[in-house]
C-alpha cells in the first residue's frame, strides 16, 4: 500500500550482513505504508513483521 502523492526512492546504503561479511545495496522508499503477500502483512512502517506467506520465486539460472 503507498501514497501515490508521496512515494519515492531514498538514497541506497550499502549494507555488510551477508555471509562472511559480504556487502549488497539497500534502496528503500518514502511514502510505503505496507507490502501485503498472500493477504499477511510483510513490512509494515518500514518493519518486518515476521509474516512469510510467500515463497521465493526463481529464474531458470538460478542454483537448485
Amino acid at each position: 500500500m503507498f501514497d501515490e502523492a508521496t512515494v519515492k526512492p531514498q538514497l541506497p546504503t550499502v549494507e555488510q550482513d551477508l555471509p562472511g561479511g559480504a556487502r549488497r545495496l539497500v534502496q528503500k522508499a518514502d511514502g510505503i505504508a505496507a507490502t501485503i503477500v498472500n493477504g499477511a502483512v510483510a513490512i509494515e512502517g518500514g518493519q518486518a513483521t515476521g509474516n512469510h506467506a510467500g515463497q521465493v520465486l526463481k529464474g531458470p539460472r538460478a542454483a537448485a
